[in-house]
């Protein structure tokens, strides 16, 4: 697992509904497709092109997502994550690869923050955090 030093920044396209997975229908996944920007200049000129991105939230984190709706402009932290599977008729693994959001906040534009409000579950230390983070600082 890899955590990352800056938020994904997007608007929310989807929120897809809660999953109930494993043998016992305990573990919740939800997850969330955001719209990012991913802009670039190219001879001169800006190209303009929206990359959607979909962030898995599990277990307690998925509560988090209650609050938001369809067209919030919102900041998520997030993990990187791997896996390697290979079936027993396989003769290659194959390779799966997921963002794993753990902590959503209201981005506002203007001020160029985000407020990070951490779920009842969390520290409250980090509930009281708030980090800068310019809009041009997307890892990718």
């Amino acid at each position: 697992m890899t955590r990352q030093e800056t938020p994904i920044v997007g608007t929310i396209d989807k929120i897809l509904p809660l999953e109930l997975k494993g043998e016992d229908k305990n573990f919740k996944v939800q997850s969330i497709v955001l719209i990012v920007d991913n802009s670039f200049k190219k001879e001169g000129m800006t190209v303009n092109r929206d990359m959607p991105v979909k962030i898995d939230f599990k277990q307690k984190n998925t509560e988090q997502l209650a609050n938001y709706k369809i067209g919030d402009k919102v900041a998520v932290e997030w993990n990187l994550r791997g896996t390697k599977w290979q079936g027993v008729n396989m003769t290659e693994p194959r390779y799966f690869t997921s963002a794993e959001g753990w902590k959503i906040a209201d981005y506002i534009e203007n001020t160029e923050q985000v407020a990070f409000t951490a779920a009842p579950e969390l520290d409250n230390h980090k509930a009281s955090t708030q980090a800068q983070f310019p809009e041009t600082d997307l890892p990718f």
